[in-house]
């Protein structure tokens, strides 16, 4: 039985709506607490199920980067470009390997051996942060382009 959820709800204000990305126990008693501070009407839009409340806050720190490309302001996003389904098949990738980030953190805490090991170690580990980076940039692109073929159409 999950313990936690990532949920995703739309503001229904002006358009595009746009989207929250959060943590929840009970998706639905956070939308009427958040409701309370705003006066549209908002809808859950999905609930993804997580058997911790640690990985469901992994998953939601994960998307909250990978759509930085389309975020309006704090944990809220342009829900045109707010492709989940994508962001799950990377989470997927990425925790299908391990994470990276924490297995190279770990690994230079705990390298004890020769300076060069650590700046391997030390060296991989921004390899990775440049690889995601990159990433990122591409989804901005993809993004903002995504946008200007919508003016045309």
């Amino acid at each position: 039985m999950p313990v936690c959820y990532v949920y995703l709800i739309e503001c229904k204000s002006v358009k595009p709506y746009p989207i929250k990305i959060g943590v929840a126990t009970c998706p639905e008693k956070r939308i009427a607490e958040l409701q309370t501070g705003c006066p549209y009407p908002l809808r859950l839009v999905s609930s993804i199920p997580f058997d911790s409340r640690g990985l469901a806050y992994e998953f939601e720190s994960f998307s909250h980067s990978y759509f930085n490309y389309c975020r309006l302001s704090g944990e809220w996003f342009d829900s045109r470009k707010l492709k989940i389904n994508k962001a799950m098949q990377k989470w997927d990738s990425i925790k299908s390997k391990g994470d990276p980030i924490k297995k190279k953190s770990h690994r230079i805490e705990n390298t004890h051996g020769s300076k060069l090991e650590t700046e391997n170690a030390r060296l991989k580990l921004k390899n990775w942060q440049l690889k995601d980076k990159i990433e990122k940039l591409q989804q901005d692109i993809d993004g903002y382009l995504d946008s200007k073929i919508d003016l045309y159409l």
